[in-house]
């Protein structure tokens, strides 16, 4: 979920240079979506004199310390010019709503990732062996395997047979030519 709330305008400006400061209010780890909207305002020309500002809402348990360097980093990541502010939050109705979406959306990213391919698994299967070397070249040992010339199709009579007699359910598409 998010919110954008423009305080002290009445219109959206669309020529004006304002100064000031855009304030993003990191209440649940949401994936950066408010963060994405205040670094997209910045980049308009009527934004730009602005300053992004994090808020992020702690518990008063959390280590406040770690949660700022960690957001730090974040945003670092980012390449997004922010300053970072951690205020307390004291009611705990506010806070436990909080902490179930934030675990809701850690469980959603494990979910997607484990979706996605792995890249290490495509890349580690070996490219096909190509051999330059005639049989006689060889360890002189002949392979069993008898070799049939290619299947070359000169009309489109013998495009179609040979077509029509594949097994659909073993080809996953077929082109139309």
């Amino acid at each position: 979920m998010c919110m954008i709330v423009a305080k002290g305008i009445t219109d959206f400006p669309n020529n004006v240079k304002l100064s000031g400061t855009i304030d993003v209010y990191w209440i649940v780890q949401d994936g950066g979506l408010c963060l994405l909207i205040g670094f997209l305002l910045k980049q308009s020309k009527v934004w730009r004199g602005c300053k992004l500002r994090v808020i992020a809402v702690a518990q008063a348990h959390d280590n406040n310390l770690k949660l700022q360097a960690d957001l730090q980093a974040y945003v670092y990541a980012l390449r997004i010019e922010a300053k970072i502010i951690i205020v307390e939050l004291a009611d705990p109705e506010i806070s436990s709503a909080a902490f179930e979406r934030t675990l809701l959306m850690e469980e959603r990213t494990r979910y997607m990732k484990a979706l996605r391919p792995r890249p290490n698994i495509l890349n580690s299967v070996p490219p096909p062996a190509t051999n330059d070397s005639t049989p006689d070249e060889t360890d002189g040992e002949k392979d069993d395997v008898s070799e049939k010339p290619a299947l070359s199709i000169t009309s489109q009579a013998d495009k179609e047979k040979l077509i029509k007699s594949l097994d659909r359910s073993k080809v996953g598409f077929f082109f139309d030519f």
